[in-house]
């Protein structure tokens, strides 16, 4: 309550004076101590004085009719479920994950491509030492010819 009274007071006693103001029990001699200390006494003044200016304001009493109904309504607030939104990028996430599903259960099952399949159609020796050559035929006549050849040490030189 002291700081909403824009009081700058600085007294200790300020919170305990607050709660004996509201009727709650203090172990200190609030009376004595407002008595004795200027700026507690005047922020009790200001505390009667919000006192006195709500007790003054009417009180417009709600009838039992309109109790009940009011009463109701609050229930009625309370107990009623709140309707299920769900956002719509929820629902795309949702679809998306269900195509890689299935896209990825499809290539599972099916296989994936056709394994490409060629056939031998020579292999030979040429005269280099330790090189090999083979050829290889597709089924739609596509010609695929490897040569390898491995190589020692010795015979790259000195000029590596």
């Amino acid at each position: 309550m002291s700081e909403g009274m824009g009081s700058m007071n600085k007294c200790r006693y300020i919170s305990m004076l607050e709660r004996w103001f509201d009727g709650e029990s203090v172990e200190e001699d609030i009376r004595g101590h407002v008595e004795a200390c200027s700026s507690c006494a005047a922020h009790l003044k200001q505390l009667q004085a919000l006192r006195d200016a709500a007790q003054g304001v009417p009180r417009d009493e709600i009838a039992s009719a309109q109790f009940l109904a009011f009463m109701a309504g609050i229930r009625e607030g309370v107990t009623a479920p709140e309707p299920v939104r769900r956002p719509v990028w929820r629902l795309g996430w949702m679809a998306a994950a269900v195509l890689v599903l299935t896209f990825s259960l499809f290539w599972t099952v099916s296989g994936g491509p056709d394994a490409y399949e060629a056939t031998v159609v020579e292999s030979c020796s040429s005269d280099l030492e330790g090189a090999t050559v083979s050829a290889y035929a597709s089924d739609d006549g596509v010609m695929t010819v490897a040569v390898m050849v491995s190589v020692d040490e010795d015979s790259w030189g000195d000029d590596r």
